[in-house]
């Protein structure tokens, strides 16, 4: 794991590299942000409030990995339908599962809204996670080769060189308090660095506006698992 998100009482958001990963690279420097997010809205309100959102487009699955036998507990998500993607909100309540289970069946079929989690907490609030599928997906990202690393970072809805997408590339901004956080997640590969002119090629069928790249200035957060 490279990227931890933690929430305290009473209502701090926090997202930082690990240490293990940050002593890994050699810096001590962990990245951190801290937000505020709303109060959790009352017991009988059929309200939550969301803290993070992670969106995984299907088109950007990974399919060659260095991956660790997984925990037990692991809960897998199916995918949405090609073409979509699959969304993972993080949200706080005082209402009792049996309420979020009746939201979340008087949504639309499609969304495929599904509880995954429910904990209840000592302070009276519950902290739970949902998916759902949409049918929208993510532009192509290019992330261009530095001084730390003489490739370029390649996210496509398609794989021509058969890698598997061995790189998982998350994606955010920093949040505002009372917001919460989105994030993309995105299966990449390394590439040969590429001209402007060549991205705009290679990226032109997949895209719905102009192509754009990253330059980086430090090494983005990326994970092979």
């Amino acid at each position: 794991m490279i990227q931890k998100y933690s929430y305290h009482p009473p209502n701090i958001c926090r997202s930082a590299l690990t240490k293990e990963y940050t002593k890994s690279v050699g810096t001590t420097d962990r990245n951190s942000t801290q937000w505020l997010r709303d109060e959790t809205p009352p017991l009988g309100s059929r309200k939550v409030v969301r803290v993070m959102r992670i969106a995984t487009p299907t088109d950007y699955l990974s399919t060659r990995i260095k991956a660790k036998a997984p925990h037990s507990q692991c809960y897998w998500i199916d995918p949405a339908p090609c073409g979509g993607t699959t969304f993972v909100d993080v949200f706080f309540t005082r209402d009792d599962e049996t309420v979020i289970r009746e939201l979340l069946a008087s949504e639309v079929e499609s969304l495929q809204h599904d509880l995954i989690a429910y904990r209840q907490l000592e302070n009276g609030e519950a902290f739970a996670i949902t998916s759902f599928h949409v049918s929208i997906s993510h532009e192509p990202v290019r992330l261009k080769a530095a001084f730390h690393d003489q490739t370029d970072i390649i996210a496509l809805p398609v794989d021509p060189g058969s890698t598997g997408r061995p790189l998982r590339l998350a994606l955010n901004v920093p949040t505002n308090d009372g917001d919460f956080l989105p994030v993309w997640e995105l299966g990449c590969y390394r590439s040969p660095p590429l001209t402007d002119a060549e991205w705009e090629q290679l990226s032109y069928p997949y895209r719905s506006r102009p192509a754009g790249s990253i330059t980086r200035n430090s090494p983005p957060i990326l994970g092979s698992r």
